[in-house]
């Protein structure tokens, strides 16, 4: 099997991170806000089929408090990661591939006044992460959390 050259696999990169754009470039339109609320019932800020109980769910299995901090991989456009930060209190770090969707969450952040307490950023979840200090980590698309009990199992 050939190897992928570096050139080669950037463009298919790049290719793969294109598809949201345009979601992303939308994403805070009344258009897309009827949609959501539409096909959900409610506007969480989702990017996928993501209810708000089942979104309730996973707030509640976190068991998140004013205290804790939570990062969000392939936190997308920001919406939910920042209703968890309204409903919780808790301080939230979102990190995603595409800088269309880390803008639209930041843009969301400072929308809703809660820049003090969330950050996003463009970031790949399959290289070592950047962050020195989470106490939970979510992620939707795969439906799981863990706590960290050590900074060193997700920081180089």
């Amino acid at each position: 099997m050939r190897q992928t050259e570096p050139r080669e696999a950037k463009m298919q990169e790049q290719k793969s991170v294109r598809h949201y754009d345009a979601q992303y470039g939308q994403f805070a339109s009344d258009l897309y806000a009827l949609i959501r609320t539409d096909a959900f019932g409610e506007d969480i800020g989702q990017n996928g089929w993501l209810t708000s109980e089942e979104h309730d769910l996973f707030i509640k299995w976190l068991d998140l408090d004013p205290t804790s901090h939570l990062l969000d991989v392939a936190s997308g456009s920001g919406g939910t990661t920042l209703r968890i930060a309204r409903l919780t209190g808790c301080s939230v770090q979102g990190i995603d591939i595409h800088p269309q969707g880390v803008s639209a969450a930041g843009d969301a952040a400072r929308r809703q006044n809660l820049s003090g307490r969330a950050a996003f950023q463009v970031g790949d979840a399959c290289r070592p992460l950047p962050f020195r200090r989470c106490a939970r980590i979510l992620n939707r698309v795969c439906a799981w959390s863990v706590t960290m009990p050590h900074s060193s199992t997700i920081a180089s």
